[in-house]
């Protein structure tokens, strides 16, 4: 009987290649999660997957991938997982396809409560339509009564609050010319291939307000070292790869990040809730 041999597909190959990596140090991942995450087989299979199903992720280096899906797990946010709280993102790195990890907004919330101080913390659009009453001073107020029954008009702006156990409560507040100012800043904020202009707006502009509600929050070093690297891909900065040479040991490539890769949608799933 003669045997036919099977081509795999790139991504086949590249999830291949990436699963192996993180099979060989699973032990040194697992010591690295924080408390409550001790599934690092799921993990590992749901990144694996996103590789495996998404064309753009798979032309990225494995090195790069794994130091992406690894800095993720040491988070405690599964990139590319259902839960929506951070992705694996591909750049062009002077003509090589690599990937970087990003928190979603939804991950920085979760970073946020891990303080164990804040009790409360989300981030919402604010529609023309809709009313919005803001006292400021001493006492710091915001009322917000959206127009749910009728068109709210276009979006304004976005805030963010927050609540800690204590009761204490505070609130950011950005106007639409704020968030484009901060969407063109960012090293992506002009590629159609970016975040911001292929779908998913309304998850960059909540991200932004929550990042700038939470330098006045009581912030976990995870959340804070977050907020460092997701800033760092924005400007199209190499993160800070430390944390991952401390976890596994091993060399991590350093230079700028020029121009996203045309995700398809496929890195940021479109919200599925509020």
């Amino acid at each position: 009987m003669t045997q036919q041999l099977i081509k795999k597909s790139p991504e086949a190959l590249c999830a291949g290649q990436v699963k192996g990596m993180l099979e060989k140090n699973k032990d040194a991942i697992t010591a690295s999660l924080p408390r409550g995450f001790d599934n690092p087989n799921r993990m590992i299979r749901a990144a694996v997957n996103a590789i495996s199903t998404t064309p753009t992720l798979a032309k990225c280096t494995p090195e790069s991938l794994f130091i992406s899906i690894v800095k993720g797990f040491s988070l405690g946010l599964e990139p590319n997982g259902v839960l929506a709280h951070g992705y694996l993102v591909p750049f062009k790195d002077k003509g090589v396809d690599k990937a970087q990890f990003m928190p979603g907004y939804r991950g920085l919330i979760e970073l946020a409560r891990r303080s164990g101080k804040i009790k409360e913390i989300y981030a919402t659009e604010v529609h023309e339509n809709d009313m919005l009453e803001v006292s400021m001073g001493t006492g710091k107020e915001l009322i917000h009564k959206p127009n749910m029954f009728s068109d709210r008009g276009k979006i304004l702006g976005y805030y963010a609050v927050f609540k800690l156990d204590d009761g204490a409560v505070d609130f950011e507040i950005m106007n639409m010319e704020q968030i484009e100012k901060i969407k063109n800043m960012s090293k992506a904020g002009s590629s159609n291939y970016s975040p911001w202009n292929s779908g998913h707006y309304d998850e960059m502009a909540r991200k932004t307000v929550i990042k700038k509600l939470l330098k006045r929050a009581p912030m976990t070093v995870e959340a804070a070292a977050a907020v460092k690297d997701d800033n760092s891909v924005a400007m199209g900065e190499a993160q800070d790869d430390s944390d991952v040479i401390d976890i596994v040991g091993g060399a991590v490539e350093d230079s700028k990040f020029e121009q996203p890769i045309d995700p398809n949608n496929e890195e940021f799933p479109p919200e599925t809730g509020k």
